[in-house]
This record gives C-alpha cells, sequence and structure tokens, in this order.
C-alpha cells in the first residue's frame, strides 16, 4: 500500500509539473522579440493629398541604422521643400522628426507619430507655423539587392 502510495504521488507531481508555466522570460529579451522589423534602406516615399490644414506634401525619407530617419518633405508642387531628421523606437514604433525648410522663409515644423506593425507604413502628424496634419499616411519601398 505505502508503494501504491507512492507512484499516485510521483505521477501527481510529474503531472502537475507538466501543467506548470515555464518561467517568464527577463524583460530585455521580451523587449529584442518585440522589435520591429524596420530595415536600414527603407525609403519613405509617398504624395500625400491635401486635407484641411494642410497641404499636399511629397515625402522622401530614408530609414539608416539605428533608426535613424532622414530626407525632404516638399509642398507648393514642389516649389518648397524641408530638410527633415529624426528617428523611430524600433520597440515601440514612436517616430519623431524636425523639420527645417531650405531657402524660402526657414520655416520649421515637428513631425510625430507611428509605424504600423503590421505594415510598417508611418502615419504621421505635422506641427508647424500655418500647417497642421494628422494621420498622413506615407508607405515605404525598399530596393532591390545589389548583386
Amino acid at each position: 500500500m505505502k508503494q501504491m502510495m507512492l507512484i499516485a504521488a510521483a505521477t501527481l507531481t510529474a503531472t502537475a509539473a507538466g501543467c506548470t508555466p515555464p518561467p517568464t522570460q527577463p524583460a530585455q529579451q521580451q523587449a529584442m522579440q518585440a522589435q520591429l522589423d524596420l530595415p536600414p534602406g527603407r525609403v519613405y516615399s509617398w504624395h500625400s493629398s491635401a486635407q484641411a490644414g494642410c497641404p499636399a506634401l511629397d515625402w522622401h525619407i530614408v530609414l539608416q541604422a539605428g533608426g535613424v530617419l532622414d530626407g525632404m518633405i516638399s509642398w507648393n508642387d514642389m516649389q518648397s521643400f524641408a530638410h527633415a531628421s529624426g528617428s523611430v523606437n524600433v520597440q515601440t514604433g514612436a517616430f519623431q522628426m524636425n523639420a527645417t525648410e531650405v531657402g524660402g522663409q526657414g520655416r520649421t515644423a515637428t513631425i510625430d507619430g507611428m509605424v504600423n506593425p503590421r505594415s510598417g507604413w508611418l502615419t504621421a502628424n505635422i506641427h508647424g507655423q500655418n500647417v497642421s496634419c494628422q494621420g498622413v499616411q506615407v508607405p515605404w519601398w525598399t530596393p532591390p539587392p545589389t548583386k
């Protein structure tokens, strides 16, 4: 009888061990797995239509190593343009850029938003003198690999 009880207890222990959830991963390891797929060389290029408070815009932003964003945004049928630079957080998808008009009046604007984790598109908000753009969708393109 004692042997039967020991076998039953061992069986219950083994069964319970199989039902125990695995230990949680360290936060750093989870964060690394949660990084967005944002390869350097990705180009955000798009002509966005005019919206209330926002002119038609032409985008050419390049994603560089380390989440750096750099490029230009033009308006007024490409007669005016600004150099835009900033960065994207590859874990949260949040990005921020500052834009400074080249020539012209030297106006500045801030651009912030999110990278869509599924499509990789930018959803951008632009705030500057006499301009307020909300939810501008900017798709991406990646050049083919060189041989």
